[in-house]
């Protein structure tokens, strides 16, 4: 998916929460052939997830 169509499955979920009393999303984000180090994988990556209050059901890293 490219990253510009997040705002189409943003739009899917208000939608379906309308109809249902549950409704959850799951994303799997993947990252290759680059680097990032770790204090910005912690302070923007990480931070922004937790402020947007997105719980991380698994992490891998390599």
């Amino acid at each position: 998916m490219l990253v510009g169509q997040l705002s189409t499955v943003a739009g899917i979920a208000r939608a379906l929460t309308t109809q249902f009393d549950n409704c959850s999303i799951e994303i799997t984000l993947t990252a290759t052939d680059g680097k990032l180090k770790q204090s910005d994988y912690e302070d923007k990556i990480m931070e922004a997830l937790r402020q947007a209050g997105i719980e991380i059901m698994e992490e891998e890293k390599e």
